[in-house]
């Protein structure tokens, strides 16, 4: 996503021959990659190793927990 995504901006830099805009092209997608590799993907990974809550919490002071596969409102 992040490489091929930058394929029209090379293109463009290109046909227009525009050596700014193929150094400009190149610093893009050097910092995307970067910002990928040091802030996106340890934050991913985070999320994934952290562990799931309970979709449904018993109600304090209940004898008997509710059902996950009941809805609220109806009996199990």
């Amino acid at each position: 996503m992040y490489t091929v995504g930058y394929l029209p901006v090379y293109g463009l830099a290109l046909v227009t021959a525009s050596a700014f805009g193929l150094v400009a092209a190149l610093f893009d997608q050097g910092a995307i990659l970067t910002f990928y590799h040091l802030v996106e993907k340890p934050h991913f990974e985070r999320l994934r190793r952290a562990p799931a809550e309970p979709l449904v919490r018993p109600v304090p002071g209940s004898a008997h927990p509710p059902s996950l596969d009941t809805a609220p409102g109806q009996r199990p």
